[in-house]
């Protein structure tokens, strides 16, 4: 592929782009395969790839400028949609020659869906993807690993209809250099509906192809970074392309972007969550029963809401009932796991640092013991920084800045974003839900007393009173008002109240 040869098999590319001597005696000779490569039914024709060969430099005069290699985007797919079969096919065979047992292995492969410029089946607009691609597990195939909610397994091999909630990167296509930005602007939009789909999506993958130039762009929470050009139609930029694929196969699903803290569990048909509570160093597996908030933008906190049990016991016996109450044995029904990437600003010590946990923790002791505020206020269970545990076993807190600082020369205090779970309680519904005028006095009433209560009592400013942010409260039998989202409190003067 790198050198650009008008036709490879696909063991003769193996011997091109991986050294022969790793395949030991299973070695294949490029100048022996070469031969019959025309009758190889597996054999990839690079006539088929307009891009990976130079176009003919302009020359002066009325031809100076020359015909594009694409008169339309469509007839990119199949040029683009090859490539990637051609390089997944390779690290398979690579792999596959390999012991899978050695920790150079690869893990996954980065594969393409069958149909392009489509609407994935699961999308609620009229937006088409040029091309999509998910991660295939290298050693459990046909399946890979369950991707979306509701119990759904994720892409066979060779699928054809892509959704958003499996899709790993999409690809978008342009025919110029010129549309570069285009490009960027196309696939911001798809983005918004990848996390919108994908719960467990900490950050995520797009590439755009424009003429010969590929660039792989990173989608965080303040922004998003692109690669350097990687021109299919030099040698350095095919390595540069193969490179990616192959360290995207090599790499641990975290640095792809997913969440292993959130994952399927296929003996008990049912999808878990991992909550931390930095007191006490310890994680506690939930069961998700429902998706109350989904990330609703492409940038910011990417907040998502869960409604989540403990898991059943060994005999099956639900540890929790099926309300909204605390009233079983272990004291916790059905509650809410938030899950947010909340901005770190300032100093930990300082009075204007922003953290929720530590706020919900100080009103839960200042206030907790007051009858008067019983479900006017969220009871935290457990709350913490997500840690992830990578290849190497170790586990680290879940923070946007060695991405950045990774990926980019930036300043990482431009994204320092910290990934922070709470489980708390009890479960309200949104302030639309009133069913009356008097009950809409109640709930305001109830929650502006709780807002004054912390602020003189435990000298925390709420600093976001909005609609969203005040919920009725049905779980004692009664209408209470809950004030919610302490994302942006701050902790105040003791002489300043304003």
């Amino acid at each position: 592929i790198v050198k650009g040869d008008e036709k490879l098999s696909d063991t003769a590319a193996t011997s091109k782009v991986i050294d022969p001597g790793m395949f030991g005696n299973d070695s294949v000779n490029s100048s022996d395969t070469s031969k019959n490569s025309s009758s190889s039914s597996s054999s990839t024709n690079i006539d088929d790839m307009r891009f990976l060969k130079p176009i003919q430099k302009p020359i002066a005069g009325k031809d100076a400028q020359h015909a594009p290699r694409f008169r339309r985007e469509s007839e990119m797919y199949p040029a683009i949609a090859s490539l990637f079969r051609l390089v997944e096919r390779l690290i398979c065979k690579f792999a596959i020659l390999q012991d899978s047992t050695q920790k150079t292995s690869p893990s996954q492969s980065v594969k393409v869906y069958e149909k392009a410029d489509v609407g994935p089946k699961d999308s609620d607009n009229y937006l088409h993807i040029d091309l999509g691609l998910f991660i295939s597990d290298m050693w459990k195939h046909p399946a890979f690993n369950d991707r979306a909610m509701k119990h759904n397994k994720g892409p066979e091999i060779g699928a054809a209809d892509p959704k958003y909630a499996d899709i790993f990167a999409i690809v978008k296509a342009k025919i110029s250099e010129d549309d570069q930005v285009d490009a960027y602007k196309q696939l911001l939009l798809y983005t918004y509906s990848i996390y919108w789909h994908q719960h467990d999506c900490r950050f995520a993958w797009g590439l755009t192809v424009c003429d010969t130039a590929i660039r792989a762009c990173v989608f965080g929470n303040d922004g998003f970074l692109a690669s350097d050009k990687m021109d299919l139609s030099e040698a350095d930029g095919r390595s540069a392309f193969i490179g990616l694929l192959v360290n995207m196969a090599y790499c641990g699903r975290e640095q792809l972007g997913f969440d292993p803290t959130i994952r399927y569990n296929s003996v008990r048909s049912m999808w878990e969550i991992d909550v931390f509570n930095d007191s006490d160093s310890t994680k506690t597996t939930c069961e998700i029963v429902s998706v109350m908030q989904a990330a609703e933008r492409i940038f910011g906190r990417h907040t998502r809401c869960f409604r989540c049990k403990l898991p059943d016991d060994e005999n099956g016996t639900e540890k929790n009932n099926d309300s909204d109450s605390d009233s079983d044995s272990n004291g916790l029904g059905h509650f809410i796991v938030k899950d947010a990437w909340a901005y770190a600003e300032g100093d930990p010590d300082s009075p204007g640092f922003r953290d929720e946990v530590s706020v919900l923790r100080s009103i839960n002791e200042q206030l907790g013991a007051d009858a008067s505020f019983e479900g006017t206020i969220p009871k935290l269970h457990w709350g913490g920084v997500v840690r992830i545990t990578g290849q190497d076993g170790v586990a680290l807190e879940d923070k946007a800045d060695p991405l950045f600082q990774i990926l980019s020369n930036e300043d990482s205090a431009n994204h320092r974003r910290v990934h922070k779970r709470l489980a708390m309680g009890p479960i309200g519904e949104p302030l639309r839900m009133v069913r009356s005028v008097d009950e809409l006095i109640v709930v305001v009433a109830d929650a502006m007393e709780a807002h004054n209560a912390i602020l003189e009592r435990c000298g925390i400013l709420h600093r976001d009173i909005s609609t969203n942010n005040i919920l009725i409260n049905r779980s004692q039998g009664s209408v209470r008002g809950m004030l919610i989202d302490f994302d942006c409190a701050v902790r105040t003067d003791a002489s300043d109240k304003t």
